[in-house]
């Protein structure tokens, strides 16, 4: 997301590449006007700042001047927003244990062991019974055993999922401190403090940007984990949308899939704020279902989908510090969150349509994240070669030409100079060219989804599946390319798969037969609403 980081960012390192380009400009206090204002303010100032420090910061020059306060300004924005980090990461790991022995609790709850859990002991030592609260609070919902297993497998992978989030962010705060820190060398360098000798001079600079690169270390390492699991997850979600569509999703409440209850779970959200209330409660047209799945493919394909799935404060109640109603009882809000799941992994046993509700929002996601994952690629790529750039000023000062063969070759031959502005400047621009796209990259995303109009291959022959049978279509999807009239009659229909509640309340999901191609299916679904096949966009 752009914050005002980026735009300093992208500032400060533009003005880095300039400086590297021009050279050496004349002092400031040369120039006119500013020549006559530290000629005024070079007396006041010199019974405050030592005689040196204020003649090394009246040889700076103008570009340098407009530097300082960009990298003065990153100095506080990571050391401030790392320290709060690092807080925050602490305090919710610490929460972490307390949220698992209340999932413990709750379970004993429910297997009858935990007497203290639901009654409390009068000072006689009689028992009493639980208070009306507590009763409507454990009897308003009562699922079945499979759905109760799969509940607590559900919270367990959540609060794991939310221990390792919350460590990853402990260790990114530390490392922004780090750089925060070191920047104060990288600020002083542009006042020409370093040239003093004092904070350890041209060494302690050196030093600093020594420690810069080790913290950049495990950044780098989150960043190719990010590209990789964008990567894997947009396979998942397109291989979710084919099963779903083939009628080959099964469901167990017992041992659910995680990733797919979130993104269902999200998408029943999702779509409600999409699609308004219809007015009609009758069982809406072919025609009105195609053009709510249509606004909730477009919606998704904008906004994107499942990137922050599992961190729902309903469903995972450790995301947020209170409920919705202001309680912030762990235990009370633990059950209203079991009592959440269990709906949620009941439902999908009982009924699968909530499965091809979501198909449209997980479809418009996988297909912008074709591109969003693209964008993590390349800033871990930018962040790479910067981390190498900025790696030759260390090498060139401990390690000249010629003290070490694998430095030397490091140094791809280059003299240490050369080596040590090349680095500098492939660092500067990798720098300036990343929160430029982090700023404007959503905009070229945007335009690449507008032209989107079927699954990439190898699942192009799943979307360009027609059979003629002269069902309407969408206003967005009326510009595909029709069959031919001669092959379309010569292709046989295919049975579509079961939507709905069958008479058994199970789901039904039987396997539509497939055709001879290994990907040719129907797409269609059939229900009491009964649904026509159409292209997709």
């Amino acid at each position: 997301r752009m914050s005002t980081s980026d735009w300093v960012g992208l500032a400060r390192n533009a003005l880095c590449c300039v400086m590297d380009l021009i050279g050496t400009l004349p002092p400031l206090a040369a120039v006119l006007p500013f020549s006559h204002i530290s000629s005024l303010l070079t007396p006041v100032a010199a019974y405050i700042v030592p005689e040196a420090v204020l003649s090394a910061v009246l040889e700076m020059n103008f570009l340098e001047a407009l530097k300082f306060p960009l990298q003065a300004y990153a100095v506080y924005s990571l050391v401030s927003g790392g320290v709060e980090g690092v807080r925050a990461s602490i305090s919710a790991l610490g929460d972490v244990p307390l949220w698992s022995a209340a999932i413990e609790k709750k379970k004993r709850s429910l297997q009858g062991t935990d007497e203290e859990g639901d009654r409390d002991k009068r000072r006689s030592g009689r028992l009493k019974t639980p208070t009306k609260k507590q009763q409507t609070l454990d009897q308003m919902f009562q699922p079945s055993v499979p759905c109760v297993l799969g509940t607590f497998k559900l919270l367990k992978a959540g609060l794991n999922e939310h221990k390792r989030e919350q460590t990853r962010k402990l260790i990114e705060s530390g490392c922004c401190v780090v750089i925060g820190v070191c920047f104060v060398w990288l600020a002083c360098h542009t006042l020409h403090i370093t040239e003093t000798g004092l904070i350890g001079g041209v060494s302690g600079l050196i030093l600093a940007l020594s420690f810069m690169e080790v913290a950049l270390v495990p950044l780098l390492c989150f960043m190719l984990a990010d590209a990789v699991g964008g990567s894997k997850r947009w396979a998942r979600m397109r291989k979710t949308v084919e099963a779903c569509y083939e009628g080959d999703m099964d469901f167990d409440p017992s041992l659910p899939n995680k990733e797919f209850f979130d993104w269902v779970s999200d998408a029943v959200t999702c779509r409600a704020t999409i699609v308004p209330a219809p007015s009609d409660p009758s069982t809406p047209l072919k025609s009105d279902r195609d053009a709510e799945d249509d606004a909730c493919l477009w919606f998704t394909r904008r906004s994107g989908f499942g990137a922050n799935s599992g961190k729902n404060p309903t469903l995972y109640p450790w995301h947020s510090p209170t409920a919705a109603d202001g309680v912030t009882d762990r235990q009370y809000r633990l059950n209203l969150a079991f009592g959440a799941v269990a709906r949620g992994v009941e439902a999908g046993d009982e009924n699968s349509t909530v499965f091809y509700d979501a198909l449209p929002l997980i479809k418009g996601g996988a297909e912008r994240l074709a591109y969003d994952q693209l964008r993590l690629w390349a800033y871990f790529f930018l962040n790479f070669v910067a981390f190498y750039g900025y790696l030759m000023a260390p090498f060139t000062f401990y390690a000249p030409n010629g003290t070490s063969a694998l430095i030397d070759l490091l140094k791809f031959g280059a003299s240490d100079a050369d080596a040590d502005w090349w680095g500098n400047f492939a660092g500067d621009l990798c720098w300036t060219v990343e929160p430029t796209l982090i700023i404007f990259g959503g905009y070229f995303v945007d335009i690449a989804v507008k032209g989107i109009r079927a699954w990439p291959a190898p699942y192009q022959e799943l979307d360009d599946e027609d059979d003629g049978s002269g069902d309407d279509v969408s206003a967005a999807t009326a510009q595909a390319p029709k069959p031919e009239p001669e092959a379309t009659k010569a292709e046989p229909k295919a049975t579509k798969p079961k939507r709905g509640r069958s008479k058994g309340g199970k789901a039904k999901t039987a396997k539509t037969p497939k055709k001879d191609s290994k990907r040719e299916s129907s797409r269609g679904r059939s229900s009491s609403r009964t649904r026509g096949k159409r292209k997709d966009d």
